[in-house]
């Protein structure tokens, strides 16, 4: 769908300004390894690892490693520590995502960052949709999510909440996407009309985007 196509595109651009070699750890990312092997191509420096719980889809980079385990599992006698973490649409489906920001915290090297990329509950679309009765909450998640393995509704306090919690210090957050249909109305605009909505988003409140990018740090030690 072109929606998608423009949103990879988009979040990949993002991700490959922010993430600045050293040790990356791609968690969750076997549905699209592409995302993990192109910071791993093209990141200067890098040294990238995909932790999940499934096999990746496609074929890695052979500068790309995998590592079968649950987020919960990790630890730096096991792991290492990283420079970079990403969680693209992960935090929705961990039973407790303040857990696993802690878990990412503990992992990351002091002065490390981790990129968190999360739909967010209460996003422009899912607004008017509660106003027309399409919804019962904004919490509500959809049967769809629910086959996607979604276990919470986040908004974007939450995400800056389990940051806070887990120690670490948010450097930025801003709208990857202001969304005001739902997508199956949506995939049906021109490219042009829905590449728009992806422009404009970083200039709109980010909690009535539907798609949120975060950056947050480790704190290093003082001396």
């Amino acid at each position: 769908m072109k929606i998608y196509n423009i949103s990879t595109s988009y979040t990949n651009s993002l991700l490959l300004e922010k993430i600045d070699g050293g040790r990356v750890l791609d968690v969750g990312g076997s549905e699209y390894p592409m995302r993990a092997n192109l910071i791993a191509e093209n990141v200067k420096g890098s040294e990238v690892t995909m932790l999940d719980m499934t096999e990746p889809r496609q074929i890695l980079s052979e500068k790309l490693s995998f590592i079968k385990m649950p987020l919960e599992d990790a630890s730096p006698s096991v792991l290492g520590t990283f420079r970079h973490i990403l969680l693209s649409n992960v935090l929705e489906h961990l039973v407790s995502p303040a857990n696993g920001l802690k878990v990412c915290a503990g992992i990351l090297e002091d002065g490390g960052c981790v990129h968190i990329l999360s739909p967010n509950c209460e996003s422009l679309n899912r607004r008017i949709g509660l106003i027309m009765g399409e919804m019962s909450s904004i919490r509500d998640i959809s049967p769809n999510e629910v086959a996607m393995g979604h276990l919470h509704a986040l908004n974007v306090q939450d995400v800056l909440d389990a940051i806070s919690d887990a120690g670490l210090v948010i450097e930025e957050y801003f709208g990857v996407l202001l969304k005001p249909l739902p997508t199956p109305e949506m995939i049906t605009w021109p490219e042009k009309r829905i590449d728009a909505f992806f422009k404009i988003a970083p200039s709109v409140s980010s909690e009535l985007c539907h798609e949120v990018y975060f950056r947050a740090r480790k704190p290093a030690k003082r001396p």
